[in-house]
């Protein structure tokens, strides 16, 4: 479950990405943009002492709101 979760998170992460820049000097845009490298840094590992039940539920929920961020439409500039 974790492998799985891990590989979803690196494949959305490229779309909900170039959604943040769309965004560009927003702030929206900026929390976008950190989101996205929080979720990259806990598919990389967690910090070890992290329960496994811990651990899923935060990937989980990084894919959630990854899915979120790739199903809006990037804004693009006039």
């Amino acid at each position: 479950m974790r492998d799985r979760l891990r590989a979803h998170i690196v494949m959305l992460a490229g779309p909900a990405e170039a959604y943040g820049r769309s965004l560009s000097g927003e702030w929206y845009g900026q929390h976008v943009l950190a989101c996205v490298a929080s979720a990259r840094e806990a598919a990389a590992g967690v910090e070890p002492g992290v329960r496994i039940d811990e651990e899923l539920l935060l990937l989980a929920e990084y894919v959630k709101t990854l899915l979120m961020y790739t199903s809006r439409k990037p804004r693009h500039s006039a």
